[in-house]
């Protein structure tokens, strides 16, 4: 009687989940498979999704290592706009902002980016009616702490916002 063919010992699975929808979805898997198929052709063997990912942060990393400068300048703006995927997302704090005090977060922000690599972080939100207050500081080591409100003080010590509010 033959012994049983030796099963092949397969590596431990994982998932890697990403927000998007159906279009996204199938677009990522259809470029997969396009990246899949021609490294197979290169290869002359079967290439599974996982080492397409690896080649992919290979070709990344070797762009980075070739100058930092390049890759960041193409990488893609923000969205203009901030989409929410379910009503769970819509639970945020709303307040008002005047145009000075977006200015001045815009002062900020480039400021801090004159003389620190650090990113900024919102570490304290404080409602006060319709203005918000933040502290904004360095997400590593950094030291650096920002203090912006949404609406400029009046003279009498009151935002400006909740002042033409109550009008």
């Amino acid at each position: 009687m033959a012994s049983p063919a030796k099963k092949r010992k397969r590596n431990p699975n994982f998932r890697i989940e990403f927000a998007g929808n159906d279009d996204e979805k199938n677009s990522v898997l259809e470029n997969l498979q396009k990246i899949r198929s021609e490294l197979t052709t290169r290869y002359n063997k079967p290439v599974g999704n996982l080492q397409v990912i690896e080649h992919l942060f290979k070709l990344w990393f070797d762009k980075a290592a070739d100058g930092q400068e390049s890759v960041q300048e193409k990488l893609p703006a923000p969205s203009n706009y901030v989409k929410v995927h379910s009503k769970r997302d819509t639970n945020q704090k709303v307040f008002l902002c005047a145009e000075q005090s977006l200015q001045r977060l815009r002062e900020v922000t480039e400021h801090h980016r004159g003389y620190c690599e650090e990113h900024l972080k919102i570490k304290k939100i404080i409602e006060k009616g319709h203005v918000i207050s933040t502290k904004l500081s360095g997400d590593g080591s950094c030291d650096h702490t920002f203090l912006w409100s949404s609406s400029p003080y009046l003279p009498n010590k009151e935002y400006l916002l909740d002042d033409v509010n109550a009008r």
